[in-house]
């Protein structure tokens, strides 16, 4: 469970658990099998996550160039993203493009491409301001300045993205989205369940979310410190990134 989590902070998202057995099983020379790892060790186990990424990400990189000119552009990388459930914007595409676009071509080549999809899982396919909002939140309230969150705090914040919740509803949305036993989040954690918040919302109530969205483009203020707006006349706070 550890090694897992260790493996998402650091980009791999949902880690095969086939993959991750087979390279502990090439640890030969470990003392013991539920020993700690050591350094070196979990090197070995990250090169062969990276070996597998790399094969996959070229084989994503080939399908979407249709043309096989060598390079990709927002609009199929954005389809990409859409395929690989990543609700993203064409803005925050093109934000994630405009770090990664080096030479400037306005084309993503293949290691353009690996960098920008590093970023769309780092962030969970939000934009830089999006994150620094959700950030702000986890910040907010970490009462006790852990620098975790514990399902009493997480129920806090999602009251203040407009889903109000019990301390068990915590848990409960901690089970489905995040592999712990603790009930523990991490920032990396809380911006996952923040995504998979965003996603449900898409995929259960799209009408609702379209309906919502537009009252809220109809009658917001500017948004606060922490990105949110208010819609007049009602006491919800609309997250901006539910406003693209």
């Amino acid at each position: 469970d550890r090694v897992s989590r260790a493996l998402e902070s650091l980009g791999y998202t949902e880690p095969d658990d086939a993959l991750l057995k087979e390279s502990l099983d090439s640890l030969h020379f470990r003392d013991k099998p539920n020993a700690p790892l050591t350094l070196d060790e979990f090197a070995v186990i990250v090169y062969n996550f990276e070996t597998k990424r790399a094969i996959q990400l070229k084989a994503q990189f080939d399908a979407i160039d249709m043309d096989s000119s060598g390079a990709i552009d927002v609009g199929e990388f954005r389809r990409l993203l859409w395929d690989m459930g990543f609700s993203v914007s064409r803005m925050t595409v093109e934000e994630i493009l405009g770090e990664v676009d080096k030479d400037l071509s306005g084309k993503v080549e293949l290691r353009e491409f690996e960098f920008a999809l590093k970023l769309v899982y780092e962030r969970f396919g939000f934009s830089l301001k999006e994150v620094k909002d959700i950030m702000e939140i986890f910040d907010k309230y970490d009462t006790d300045e852990s620098g975790v969150m514990s399902p009493d705090e997480l129920a806090g914040a999602m009251g203040w993205i407009g889903h109000p919740a019990t301390i068990e509803q915590a848990k409960a949305v901690i089970e489905r989205h995040v592999d712990t036993e603790n009930y523990i989040l991490s920032r990396p954690e809380f911006l996952r369940i923040m995504r998979c918040i965003v996603e449900e919302e898409l995929e259960d109530s799209a009408t609702s979310s379209a309906r919502l969205t537009a009252i809220a483009q109809a009658a917001w203020t500017p948004q606060n410190s922490m990105g949110f707006c208010w819609i007049w006349g009602s006491q919800c706070r609309i997250p901006s990134w539910r406003m693209q």
